[in-house]
């Protein structure tokens, strides 16, 4: 598993997808046009919640290193100079002559010592407290992976909006250009007495209608570019359009078999390898609380130089063999373990949780990929059928075979089948997207 970290850190780092530093300037000119995979790109140098689940990697890879330095021996020198002056006190046989002062001192006690230290045998408390630690700083790296995905994710679903709210701008300018010649077609049949002003009215009312529309989808196209760069982590009008490019339509996509996808999804999720590493920590936790009640077996030496002077002429030496064992610490064993037993049986659940949350998403993205392929089928249709039928309103209009009450619902309906294909479509890309995270398969 270290190895697996080391490969994933230096990976991330090749790739310019740092865990931390300093901040990224985004080699971009304010106003520039990308298409979607310098989007992903962008968001995977700059988005902030991605930054700050790659400090957490490296921050649980401190602790995991430091859970691990338990095995090491602690070395150290230490020194010492003080002057003192003591009282002895004695029973009366062994009491000194009359004339013999018991008073000791004062003398000066100077020393230098080296020492080291070492943990023989804990019964398992490093161990289990290094492997929690592991168990800790895996589950940082599998939710690394899935904030790595969720950005993709938000960089696709911002790009894709965007590329809807350009389409519909698109809609709304020639819905207005339609008004605006079926405006110009009642003037010129009015101007010849051929419909009464009403007609001119309810024209222009349609075109200052379309008019409303067209300026709203502007708007809705700025805030779409607004929303792309905060996703993107840069400031708002770094990119201002994007290229989408492509055919877009769901005839690509497929029904999907949700037994397999599901099996897939619970091999990928590091959402599931999270939990399932934070219940192994908990387990791990549990055994090194129980082994605390047990004695630690230290081995203990030191070498060095002690004398009433500076001089320090005489040698000092120890080697031996410690055992400690707390008798009582206010029951604070058990109730260190009695919470990470607590703290075990939440994870249970949260596993439990999680993986009927990856069974969800995976059967509503099913669902998602047979509505988007069925909805952008049936809005192409309806799109072409709204064309053909305006069109025929508007030949009969100019004769006198209909009236301005059809040509307007004609205009409004073509209108509305535009703008429901256009979203149909590009929820058929959004669609495929989303299938692929709930999976974990989103690169």
């Amino acid at each position: 598993m270290i190895i697996k970290n080391i490969i994933l850190l230096t990976a991330v780092f090749v790739s310019g997808i740092g865990y931390c530093g300093e901040s990224r300037e985004v080699t971009i000119l304010p106003g520039k046009t990308v298409e979607l995979e310098e989007c992903v790109k962008m968001a995977l140098e700059s988005n902030p919640n991605l930054r700050v689940a790659g400090a957490d990697v490296l921050s649980k890879e401190a602790d995991a290193g430091l859970a691990a330095s338990a095995y090491y021996p602690t070395l150290g020198v230490r020194g010492l100079s003080s002057r003192w002056q003591s009282r002895i006190f004695l029973p009366d046989q062994f009491a000194a002559s009359p004339d013999m002062s018991d008073i000791v001192g004062p003398t000066y006690d100077v020393s230098t010592v080296g020492y080291v230290r070492y943990m023989i045998y804990d019964f398992g408390v490093r161990g289990n407290e290094a492997k929690a630690a592991r168990a800790i700083a895996d589950s940082a790296t599998n939710s690394f992976d899935s904030a790595r995905q969720n950005v993709v994710m938000a960089a696709h679903f911002a790009f894709y909006k965007l590329a809807i709210a350009e389409e519909l701008k698109v809609v709304a300018s020639n819905a207005m250009g339609n008004a605006a010649y079926h405006l110009e077609l009642a003037q010129k049949r009015r101007a010849v007495n051929d419909v009464t002003d009403a007609d001119v009215l309810r024209a222009q009312a349609r075109f200052d209608d379309t008019s409303s529309d067209n300026i709203k989808a502007s708007s809705e196209v700025r805030a779409a570019v607004g929303d792309l760069n905060y996703v993107l982590g840069s400031q708002a009008g770094t990119v201002t359009g994007i290229r989408a490019g492509g055919d877009v339509t769901g005839g690509s996509l497929i029904v999907p078999d949700y037994t397999n996808l599901l099996t897939r999804a619970y091999f990928s999720r590091g959402e599931l390898k999270v939990a399932e590493s934070a219940l192994e920590a908990t387990r791990r936790k549990i055994k090194a609380a129980k082994s605390d009640y047990a004695p630690k077996i230290y081995g203990d030496a030191n070498y060095g130089w002690r004398d009433d002077s500076y001089s320090l002429e005489d040698e000092t030496w120890f080697a031996g063999v410690t055992v400690e064992m707390t008798l009582f610490e206010g029951l604070k064993n058990n109730r260190k373990l009695d919470k990470t037993k607590a703290e075990y049986d939440k994870c249970l659940v949260q596993l439990s949780g999680v993986r009927n949350e990856i069974s969800k998403e995976v059967w509503n993205a099913c669902a998602m990929i047979e509505e988007a392929v069925e909805l952008e089928r049936a809005t192409a249709t309806a799109e072409k059928d709204s064309e053909e039928s305006l069109r025929m309103v508007s030949e009969r209009y100019k004769v006198g075979g209909a009236a301005m009450s059809d040509l307007l619902d004609a205009q409004t309906a073509l209108s509305s089948a535009k703008a429901r294909h256009v979203r149909a479509k590009w929820n058929c890309r959004m669609a495929d997207v989303n299938l692929r995270r709930s999976i974990g398969e989103l690169k």
